[in-house]
Formats: C-alpha cells, structure tokens, sequence
C-alpha cells in the first residue's frame, strides 16, 4: 500500500496592505482566491492568513514554495515603492533588461517635473 506525505511550513509573512499585496499578485499573473482573510495561491501551493500574519506551504518540494513565497515578498515590497513613488511624484526606471519578475530589480527614482 503505497504512503503518502503531505509537508506544511509555516512562514511569517506581513503584508498590512492587501491592495498592495493583490496587486503584487496581479503583476506575477498568479491566480488567487480569497476567503475570509486568507488568501490561497492556486498553482503555488500558499495560504496567506492576513490575521495571523503566516504563509503556508503546502507542497512535495518546499523549498519551490520558499522560493515562490520570496518572489511574492519582492513583488509585494516593489508594489510599496510604486506607491511611494507616485505620492511623492517620482518615476521608477528599471535598468535595461531588468523586469519585477527577476530576482534582482535594479533600477532608479527620478523626479518627474
């Protein structure tokens, strides 16, 4: 008789802004669902719980999910900057070749005149 395993994490993830945070979704195109104040991440195997604060990672390869959680983190934080940005009046140039999907986002605040 075959075994099955199913391994959870359990992250702290704070996200205070959930405009923001569906935003950050939006822009890595990933479907979400929302119920109460969780948010369950279809294709990734994350449930944000907004109320305590925690990601959960429900796959056969967490380590995917950390990475897929990290890169919901940096579209979340590049969301705060976007919005930063615009109250205060500023455009954001990324560098050539640089995308908010890439690990690393390199780019500049400009004033905008």
């Amino acid at each position: 008789m075959p075994c099955y395993t199913v391994q959870t994490m359990s992250v702290a993830f704070k996200a205070k802004h959930k405009d923001m945070l569906l935003a950050a979704l939006m822009e890595l195109n990933w479907q979400y669902q929302e119920i109460g104040q969780k948010i369950r991440i279809l294709s990734q195997g994350i449930t944000l719980d907004l109320a305590t604060e925690q990601a959960n990672l429900q796959s056969s390869n967490l380590q995917a999910s950390q990475d897929q959680l990290n890169t919901l983190k940096r579209a979340y934080a590049m969301e705060g900057v976007k919005v930063l940005a615009r109250k205060q009046h500023w455009a954001i140039k990324l560098k050539t070749g640089e995308s908010s999907k890439v690990g690393t986002i390199k780019g500049v605040l400009q004033r905008r005149n």
